[in-house]
C-alpha cells in the first residue's frame, strides 16, 4: 500500500493485488453503495492519517482506477463544505425541549442499515437521542437536536431527504408507528 498526500485536501493511495486480496476487494466489485466497500475505503482514509481533514470537508470525491498485477489506485478529493452547519429553520428559543425535529428519511431498511453502517465509523461521537418511525412506506431516523456533522454526512448520502422543522417531528409522532423509541441509532447499530 502506497499512501501519497497530492496536496492539502487530496489523497492518493495505490493497493496492490496482494493489498486488494487483504481488503476482501476487487476492482471490479468497488461500489460506494456496499457497506463493505465504504467501510473499507474509510479504513483508508484513517490509515492515511488524514481522517480529520476529510471529516471536516463537505462531500468527498472518491476515483478509482485500476492498477496493474489486480491493484487499484483511490484518489480521495476534499470538495467544498456546504455553508458552515445548516441553519434551523426555527430560531434555537422557539424548539421545545426534548422534541424530535432532525429527520433523516429512507426509501427501504436496505438504506437505512447502509447509513447506520457507514455512520458508525463516526461510534466514539455522541448522538443527540434518536427514534426511528414507519410512515407512508418508509423509515424516518428522529434525532431530538442537530447530530454532528459527520454522523449527519452519513445519513444525508443514503436518506431520500432528511428535514429539521418540529413540524415534521409532530407528523411522524402522530401518524407514524414507533419502531423504536429511545436511542434508534445506538440499538440498529447494535443489531448490525
Amino acid at each position: 500500500m502506497d499512501i501519497q498526500p497530492i496536496e492539502p485536501g487530496k489523497l492518493k493511495i495505490t493497493l496492490t493485488g496482494y493489498d486488494m486480496e487483504q481488503l476482501k476487494l476487487t476492482y471490479e466489485q468497488i461500489d460506494y453503495d456496499d457497506p463493505h466497500t465504504r467501510g473499507v475505503l474509510w479504513e483508508l482514509v484513517k490509515t492515511s492519517g488524514n481522517q480529520e481533514q476529510f471529516n471536516r470537508c463537505g462531500r468527498l470525491l472518491i476515483e478509482v482506477f485500476p492498477a496493474p498485477h489486480s491493484g487499484c489506485m483511490i484518489y480521495f478529493t476534499a470538495l467544498k463544505r456546504y455553508a458552515a452547519k445548516p441553519a434551523p429553520l426555527k430560531p434555537e428559543s422557539s424548539k421545545p425541549e426534548g422534541k424530535y425535529i432532525y429527520s433523516y428519511s429512507f426509501i427501504g431498511f436496505e438504506e437505512l442499515q447502509s447509513a447506520v453502517s457507514a455512520a458508525a465509523v463516526s461510534e466514539e461521537i455522541k448522538t443527540p437521542d434518536s427514534r426511528l418511525y414507519y410512515h407512508s412506506g418508509q423509515y424516518h431516523l428522529v434525532f431530538s437536536a442537530e447530530p454532528p456533522y459527520a454522523v449527519h454526512r452519513m445519513l444525508c448520502e443514503f436518506s431520500a431527504a432528511h428535514d429539521n422543522t418540529l413540524e415534521s417531528g409532530l407528523i411522524l409522532a402522530e401518524h407514524g408507528q414507533l419502531a423504536i423509541k429511545r436511542g434508534a441509532i445506538e440499538v440498529l447499530r447494535e443489531i448490525m
